[in-house]
């Protein structure tokens, strides 16, 4: 099953808390692959049984220590 344009929209702008499918919250990732600056993440819906791959790019990059890892999102 594909998801819509709406469904993608909506779960990014939720900070993919919730299934994009029924929006129940009780969703959980598999672990992560990453590979040259991309990496996906297999997530499943505990409420509907749905499953979907979260997709992430490299953004940018800081040292440590110089920045909140989570708080600053640019």
């Amino acid at each position: 099953m594909e998801l819509t344009e709406d469904q993608k929209t909506a779960y990014i702008a939720a900070g993919g808390t919730r299934c994009p499918i029924c929006g129940d919250p009780d969703i959980e990732g598999d672990h992560v692959e990453i590979d040259a600056g991309r990496a996906t993440q297999t997530v499943s819906c505990v409420g509907c049984g749905a499953d979907w791959v979260d997709c992430y790019v490299l953004k940018s990059v800081r040292a440590m220590g110089l920045c909140d890892h989570f708080g600053d999102r640019s």
